[in-house]
């Protein structure tokens, strides 16, 4: 058992109880919800797309780790042979992070409860237990209607482009609307955490870290917070880049100079229909 303020008060995480899924590579990895995991390893190989690569020796930093799908990813692509700092500041998510690390080599994938931002503080993090991944210090109830909106739009894109499958294909337009609205009004239940962040220069100092082969971030609308948490001395240590970016289309820019300034020469923003329909894109980046 394990103890964190969850709502301002304490709560005890049962994670003995913790659930196992059976991933279609045939993996079996902890998780929170069975059937997410199983979205989120089918998202994994985007991350590896415009040439980003890692190979055996190399150091992996997977911020917004979650469960740890693309950190287990890179320790099967390079044989076991890298070093991963992973971080993942919701503390249920965490303990299930670290038992899939500890399962498969806890002396190289460093799992680190604690999330990446421009500075070391505390920030109120809203984390939904049915849908973790959408967890957020970006998202609270103030905007999280229009943050369904949001999700709902990339649902129904996805849908009616086939990019998932899904029965609620066949429904009329209207019904599939109103099935998919009352899914996410159920999954997006608000719980508020306080977790800690920190700077990735105090990492790499805290860690002693040389180099950075691949720097990839899911970071839920905090992606520009990470980069710049960065400091000037460090930038040169980084030779990939891969992240997930939310409001793409007002972040984008001031990302791509950002990287630009920093001798990124190969910068790819990449979309689907169903990123597209909720502003998303992943940005690749290498020297």
């Amino acid at each position: 058992m394990s103890e964190h303020m969850i709502n301002g008060r304490h709560s005890t995480v049962a994670v003995e109880s913790c659930p196992e899924v059976t991933l279609p590579d045939g993996t079996t990895v902890f998780c929170v919800n069975k059937s997410e995991a199983k979205v989120i390893f089918q998202n994994v190989p985007g991350y590896f797309r415009h040439g980003i690569d890692i190979k055996d020796g190399d150091t992996v930093v997977d911020v917004g780790a979650n469960i740890g799908l693309f950190t287990l990813a890179a320790h099967r692509k390079c044989h076991g042979n890298v070093t991963v700092y992973a971080f993942e500041p919701i503390p249920p998510i965490y303990d299930v992070l670290r038992r899939n690390a500890e399962r498969v080599d806890a002396a190289n994938l460093v799992v680190l409860p604690y999330g990446l931002s421009r500075d070391d503080s505390t920030l109120s993090f809203t984390y939904f237990p049915r849908a973790t991944a959408w967890s957020s210090a970006h998202r609270n109830a103030s905007n999280v209607t229009t943050e369904r909106q949001r999700m709902k739009r990339s649902i129904l894109a996805g849908i009616e482009h086939r990019e998932f499958p899904s029965w609620l294909r066949f429904l009329p337009t209207p019904i599939r609307s109103l099935a998919v609205d009352l899914a996410l009004r159920r999954m997006l239940d608000i719980t508020t955490v306080s977790c800690r962040v920190t700077t990735l220069s105090a990492v790499i100092e805290d860690y002693g870290i040389k180099a950075i082969d691949l720097l990839k971030l899911d970071a839920e609308k905090s992606e520009l917070d990470v980069l710049l948490g960065i400091e000037e001395r460090h930038w040169g240590l980084i030779r990939q880049i891969v992240m997930e970016v939310e409001e793409v289309s007002v972040q984008s820019p001031s990302i791509t100079a950002l990287l630009k300034a920093h001798g990124f020469k190969h910068i790819t923003l990449d979309q689907n229909r169903e990123q597209s329909a909720a502003d998303i894109g992943l940005v690749y980046a290498s020297r």
